[in-house]
């Protein structure tokens, strides 16, 4: 088969012609060259890349070949090493060195010393003793005159020869003394023996026992027995079969004195008259504030308050020894937290076995239903306590207590019905209960479907209106409240709750905030929903807020309540925290109470959105937190 070569540029002029078949890259496949041809006078030249075998086959008379082969390993062969340098070889020099000194003179230096040579002496030397003394090579030179030579008998020794000395000499500043008999010498006390017991000095004599008499003011007091009687009778064993367990006993209640319609009043006056015609009537057998009315705390040196705070097992009617308990809500909580500490003891008490362990807790009389949903060890040194923490009863509504149900309205029911609707499962009631306090409205069937727990259920329905939750401290009860009773600017409509001075707060805290200043908003529903469009009265609506959409703003009634929530919380505000005793006439004040706090002349008037309580016995403190507008 012939093969055709198809070149696009120009051949070369000058011959031969070298043919590359493949690429000179690596990586090419082996291949195999194979011409036939048959010609009478042939010249041929291939390039082979890589190396393969070539056959030709050829019939002519005469034939030269002539074929080359060239291996190309592609391996890069790099300079292995290089060294440049910017100078040249130096050339070698000759150079003399030049020392600036010459070479110093040896001079002959003698030693001179500060002393002469002593001169030689010769020393006799007498043995005043039997036996005679050793030879020394110093010589001694005597400052006295040579003693009289006494008999042996005459000489006392009163200590044994001294070794050689021979450290430096020493300087006496005063002369030597003069050598006096051992019989001469004589001391005036007589040596003690050694006490090795440590010196004590005392500056004091010993005291005296002395006898004190005590006299006490009062006499001893005498005995005396009271007879105690209770509100009960005693118990009996309830007979058989199925009893109801009678609730406690409740005195019956004693009210003032109201004198009947048309009957004279007569005022009998115990003290002395003063001139002063003012008349303050009040009840003092009322245990608590009549509802509705405000509770006014009078400005005191001092506030006694006696708390007592409890937590026990409800269970068993367990008492837990709490060694502290703090509670907290806001007004976007639907439930109470709290945490406590407890010593490691009562670990056993708290542990869940079905579900969370149900506490309930005194708060200076007022009681609070828990659950003890977390617990935590912790220990330090010689001291083991836990941790308790969890939720209000009404968790039990949430997760992950609660089913996760949906909820619907197949035909048209108010907002205040479809709360109880979701109370509810497969049609029976669950136990709760709803107190409903704010203004209600239809809502058309389909517009509610909400899919979650039972708070979800809830709080969806009152959101839509701009109302929250707020749960009993014990029933199984929830509140639904308005955010805001009336706007901020008709708050002097309103008495309120408590009227508390400044002297009863032990700490204050202010925090100014400042909102944009919207006077109308657009509400609207979704699907079956109303547009409504709420302005502030006496403002022109020219700010308007951004636009709220709820599929149960059905009528006007949720949208005027969702649009005042919405305009109520704009403006300058002032949020104002108080760290407040429990005291009796007030008690706890929870979210949602109206307070006047009197500082001298300043005056803060709001409503509380925030309660936290903290209680070590035996303090107890409760911190409030006002939302009050300028």
């Amino acid at each position: 088969m012939a093969t055709d070569l198809l070149f696009q540029q120009a051949p070369l002029t000058a011959p031969p012609v070298d043919l590359v078949f493949g690429e000179t890259g690596g990586g090419i496949p082996d291949t195999n060259v194979t011409l036939e041809a048959d010609f009478g006078s042939l010249q041929f030249e291939a390039l082979v890349v890589p190396l393969a075998e070539v056959t030709l086959d050829a019939q002519f008379s005469a034939l030269e070949f002539v074929a080359e082969a060239e291996y190309i390993s592609n391996a890069s062969r790099p300079t292995v090493g290089r060294t440049l340098t910017a100078w040249e070889l130096g050339i070698e020099t000759d150079t003399s060195s030049d020392v600036v000194f010459a070479d110093s003179q040896r001079l002959p230096i003698g030693a001179q010393p500060y002393w002469q040579l002593a001169s030689k002496l010769q020393v006799d030397f007498r043995n005043v003793l039997p036996n005679r003394l050793i030879r020394t090579r110093a010589s001694a030179d005597g400052g006295y005159q040579d003693a009289l030579h006494l008999q042996p008998t005459s000489i006392a020794q009163t200590f044994a020869e001294m070794l050689r000395d021979r450290r430096p000499q020493s300087l006496s500043a005063f002369q030597d003394a003069v050598r006096v008999r051992s019989g001469d010498l004589r001391t005036g006390y007589q040596e003690r023996h050694r006490d090795r017991r440590p010196s004590v000095s005392n500056r004091y004599d010993e005291a005296r026992i002395s006898g004190n008499r005590y006299t006490f003011r009062h006499q001893l007091g005498s005995s005396r027995s009271l007879n105690r009687r209770g509100p009960f009778q005693d118990a009996i064993v309830p007979p058989a079969g199925t009893s109801v367990i009678p609730g406690p006993v409740v005195p019956p209640f004693d009210p003032c004195y109201i004198p009947p319609e048309g009957d004279a009043v007569h005022l009998l006056f115990s003290g002395a008259y003063i001139p002063n015609t003012a008349l303050f009537f009040i009840c003092e057998r009322h245990s608590e504030p009549p509802p509705g009315g405000n509770v006014v705390v009078p400005i005191r040196s001092v506030y006694v308050v006696l708390n007592n705070v409890t937590l026990r097992r409800v269970v068993g009617d367990i008492q837990l020894p709490a060694l502290s308990l703090s509670l907290s809500i806001d007004v976007d909580s639907w439930t109470w937290g709290f945490n406590a500490s407890l010593p490691a003891s009562s670990l056993v008490d708290v542990m869940p076995e079905d579900g969370p362990v149900e506490l309930e807790a005194s708060i200076n009389g007022t009681l609070y239903r828990l659950l003890a949903e977390k617990l935590s060890r912790e220990r330090t040194f010689n001291q083991a306590t836990i941790r308790v923490s969890g939720r209000g009863k009404s968790a039990l509504l949430a997760g992950p207590y609660s089913p996760i149900l949906t909820f619907a309205n197949d035909e048209a029911r108010t907002a205040q019905q479809l709360l109880d609707d979701v109370l509810t499962f497969n049609g029976v009631p669950i136990g709760w209960d709803i107190d409903w306090q704010i203004d209600n409205w239809l809502v058309p069937s389909g517009a509610f479907n909400v899919r979650g727990t039972y708070i979800d259920g809830l709080t969806a329905v009152v959101g839509a209106a701009g109302a929250y939750l707020q749960p009993h401290p014990t029933a199984q009860t929830l509140r639904v409240l308005p955010r805001y009773l009336l706007a901020p600017w008709d708050w002097g409509l309103i008495t309120p709750d408590f009227v508390l001075p400044s002297s009863l707060a032990t700490q204050e805290g202010i925090e100014w905030v400042e909102k944009p200043e919207y006077n109308r908003v657009f509400v609207s529903g979704t699907s079956q929903g109303v547009l409504g469009q709420v302005t502030r009265t006496g403002t022109a609506g020219d700010l308007v807020a951004p636009m709220v959409t709820d599929a149960l703003i059905t009528q006007a009634a949720a949208a005027r309540q969702r649009g005042l929530s919405v305009l109520a919380d704009t403006g300058q505000q002032a949020q104002v925290r108080l760290r407040l005793p429990v005291l009796p006439e007030t008690g706890v004040i929870e979210p949602g109470k109206f307070v006047r706090y009197e500082d001298g002349g300043d005056t803060w008037f709001g409503v509380v959105r925030s309660t936290s309580l903290d209680a070590s016995l035996p303090e107890l403190w409760q911190t409030i937190q006002l939302e009050t507008h300028l």
